[in-house]
């Protein structure tokens, strides 16, 4: 009739908002794990080759948070004496699509060196290209403790060599009537 009027519409948010709320909830506890784990994520763009690396993943490696990568220099952080490896696993991963783990050493001095594990798979990501996520965690401690542990199995050795020595005898007694190897 040509008046004026107001349209109001009315929707319940109550199922949003308990899906949001849950959806934070998840990623606070999966924040909790990743930071008692030691351990950071990173994605793979394979197309293009873009490395995208949570805070954690980079300082595990050596960079600032928020530092822009490539796959290739994301492989340049690896020590020189794994990189080899660490390239045929992400080609492998690319290339298959199966899962890879490698155990390699990141930092370029021994101060600055560390130990990480890293598991990779290939997914399709949410805008459909293929990506390759993974997971990085330092394991330097252990390690170091692998380290120890061999070199003290290997001074155990040397102390139980040296006492079955010191037991034997140094000469074997001649006797014309028998023969003695040892």
């Amino acid at each position: 009739d040509g008046r004026l009027g107001v349209v109001c519409h009315f929707y319940d948010l109550s199922e949003r908002l308990r899906y949001e709320n849950a959806l934070r909830e998840r990623e606070e506890r999966l924040e909790q794990a990743m930071t008692a784990a030691a351990a950071g994520s990173w994605t793979l763009i394979i197309d293009t080759g873009e490395f995208i690396a949570s805070d954690r993943a980079l300082e595990l490696h050596g960079l600032p948070p928020g530092t822009a990568m490539t796959r290739e220099s994301a492989l340049m952080c690896v020590h020189p004496d794994d990189r080899a490896a660490v390239q045929r696993a992400v080609t492998h991963v690319c290339e298959t699509g199966e899962m890879v783990m490698t155990e390699h050493r990141v930092g370029q001095t021994k101060d600055s060196m560390r130990w990480v594990t890293s598991h990779a798979e290939r997914r399709t990501g949410h805008d459909g290209r293929s990506v390759v996520v993974g997971l990085v965690q330092d394991v330097t401690i252990r390690k170091r403790a692998e380290e120890i542990l061999r070199a003290e199995r290997q001074r155990e050795g040397d102390i139980a060599l040296s006492l079955q020595r010191a037991l034997l005898p140094a000469e074997l007694p001649d006797h014309p009537f028998v023969q003695i190897g040892h």
